[in-house]
């Protein structure tokens, strides 16, 4: 079987019709009902990737990502009937990946699957030694063991934290759209929620920057997007 997916729906019609799509895709699929068989089942066989409704019988998929994200670095991909854009920047804050709203095409959601396997897949082939570091005086980032440090310490991002910083440092002084960012560390999907970005920008720049409502690193260009600049860089 291929990469195992963790679905947790408590509607069986629904799962039942992504299990079949994704199976189909070569995709090994475990089902639960619930949070508290999906983080049993998360505990005993981690899953290379966690797709789960939002609303469930015994409490929500937002208490059982913030969870996992606590235990792992897998991708994670809510489905939902709701819209409101603080549940969106809610899921996107525990770590999620990616945010489908319901009805939806089975076969958008396991192209969107496959991208997110794909990508995390990416980055883990990449962690590897080196000695290659860019910084300045108070930020440091290894690229190819993905570190990023502050002040000396190590500093904790999700996945799609980390990517999106690689991204953006990797290109100083270049201005990038929210659609360009979008496209590079998620993928372009013709119904995605571009309002990810501004999100993950604004918890990066809590982490990262000393004053994050005057940011210094990444620095928004009025109109355009936005640009990462080194501290010792002019910009």
């Amino acid at each position: 079987m291929g990469e195992r997916v963790l679905l947790v729906e408590d509607d069986e019609d629904i799962a039942d019709i992504l299990v079949i799509y994704l199976r189909m895709d070569g995709l090994d699929v475990e089902v639960a009902s619930d949070t508290a068989a999906a983080f049993s089942m998360f505990k005993k066989n981690v899953p290379d990737l966690l797709l789960t409704d939002i609303l469930l019988p015994d409490g929500t998929g937002l208490e059982l990502a913030g969870r996992i994200r606590g235990m792992s670095t897998i991708p994670i991909i809510f489905i939902s009937c709701k819209k409101e854009p603080q549940e969106v920047i809610e899921g996107l804050k525990l770590g999620g990946d990616d945010y489908i709203t319901k009805p939806f095409e089975p076969s958008v959601v396991v192209a969107r699957v496959r991208a997110q396997l794909r990508r995390f897949q990416m980055g883990a082939e990449t962690q590897k030694p080196s000695n290659r570091i860019w910084r300045d005086n108070r930020m440091e980032i290894h690229p190819d063991s993905l570190e990023v440090k502050i002040a000396g310490s190590p500093l904790a991002l999700y996945a799609k934290e980390r990517q999106l910083l690689l991204f953006m440092a990797e290109r100083p002084n270049q201005v990038f759209s929210v659609e360009q960012l979008y496209e590079q560390v998620w993928g372009w999907e013709k119904d995605s929620d571009l309002r990810t970005v501004m999100v993950h920008i604004r918890n990066l720049r809590k982490k990262i920057e000393e004053e994050p409502d005057s940011p210094r690193y990444i620095v928004t260009v009025r109109g355009f997007g936005y640009k990462f600049c080194w501290a010792h860089a002019s910009c």
